[in-house]
């Protein structure tokens, strides 16, 4: 880590990457630049993880509703 930015915590290498792309893809968005394959995919990858994420948490609080209300 380099000195003089306190406790900021350091970022997995993957999240790095991640974090850049989606940068990169925002900056293109903005500015109307076609993506490029990569990116296309990246995308498409990354609007599959956050549905996932969603359902799981759908299904998770469905889950502790069924729990808390007994059989």
């Amino acid at each position: 880590m380099m000195e003089g930015l306190g406790k900021q915590k350091e970022t997995p290498p993957g999240n790095a990457f991640r974090k850049m792309m989606l940068d990169n893809i925002g900056r293109k968005r903005v500015s109307g630049e076609p993506f490029s394959k990569f990116e296309k995919v990246f995308i498409e990858e990354e609007e599959k993880r956050k549905l996932e994420e969603t359902l799981a948490g759908i299904k998770e609080r469905a889950q502790e509703r069924h729990e808390g209300h007994g059989p």
